[in-house]
């Protein structure tokens, strides 16, 4: 095909479309990036839990058993806490 034999966006040439490739990357793709949140800032690592707060299984029951001893807790919630506790060993 011959130049001017289409009209319209396909007759262009060379300089419309270096033009409208430029336009595609300036506006185009980051638009996307936005749309998607595919950005360039890391994400935030979750925190660790302090060490004061994690407990081993052990020690939890020793402390359920310390409210059970205290008339805090009864028999059967001690046992649900307890085997709430133990389940996902």
């Amino acid at each position: 095909m011959k130049n001017g034999q289409i009209q319209g966006f396909v007759n262009m040439g060379v300089a419309g479309r270096l033009f409208s490739g430029l336009l595609l990357l300036i506006v185009a793709f980051p638009a996307r990036l936005v749309k998607t949140g595919a950005d360039s800032r890391p994400k935030q690592a979750a925190k660790p839990l302090p060490a004061a707060t994690v407990c081993s299984v052990p020690e939890e029951i020793k402390k359920l058993a310390d409210l059970k001893a205290q008339v805090l807790l009864t028999e059967d919630e001690f046992h649900a806490k307890e085997a709430r506790l133990v389940a996902p060993l």
